[in-house]
């Protein structure tokens, strides 16, 4: 079975203010497009309709050095980015990305995210419904689940609910952030 995972450059900070979970730094801050800045709209443009930058099978960037490429192209902007590195969970145990240039960043997992599968990879960990307030405590310093199964858990309770959307496509990820090694000019 082959796993879903790629590279994603988001907002350093989500776009719009999470009412619910203001420490969240999960799969869900991929930039609008179009964007609101000018600096921003040849990199978007590439990031969204490029099928050389963005593969259309996992929505994901499949390399670090196209990530890295699509995040200088921001370097103007007047907002924050960052590199992130997401995989989707089906039970296997943590392990670090698995891509040929990846000696040449760290990886710090952030933690699990439950999130869609495609587009912009809504995250009912983002939008921390009120009636799962008792899953709070058990968010990390990200706004992320520190294990696959604190991330599971609130998934089933989601779907035990029926809470809004919860017959879509959503799954548990792994999110890592994905910093440079400053030996390494990139």
């Amino acid at each position: 079975m082959t796993t879903t995972r790629g590279y994603m450059v988001v907002l350093q900070e989500p776009e719009d203010a999470l009412q619910w979970n203001r420490k969240y730094r999960g799969i869900y801050r991929v930039p609008a497009c179009p964007p609101p800045h000018v600096q921003e709209r040849e990199a978007m443009e590439r990031y969204v309709f490029d099928p050389a930058v963005k593969s259309r099978d996992t929505w994901m960037i499949p390399t670090l050095d196209k990530a890295w490429e699509l995040l200088a192209m921001l370097g103007n902007s007047p907002r924050k980015f960052e590199i992130i590195y997401c995989e989707a969970v089906c039970g296997d145990a943590e392990r670090r990305p698995e891509h040929s240039n990846s000696a040449k960043a760290n990886y710090e997992l952030l933690g699990f995210d439950v999130a869609t599968t495609e587009g912009e990879f809504w995250s009912i960990v983002a939008d921390f419904p009120p009636q799962l307030q008792m899953f709070a405590p058990q968010l990390n310093a990200y706004g992320l689940f520190d294990s696959e199964a604190l991330a599971a858990a609130f998934l089933r309770e989601y779907r035990l609910r029926k809470l809004p959307d919860s017959e879509m496509s959503l799954i548990v990820w792994r999110i890592y952030k994905v910093m440079t090694d400053p030996a390494v000019s990139v």
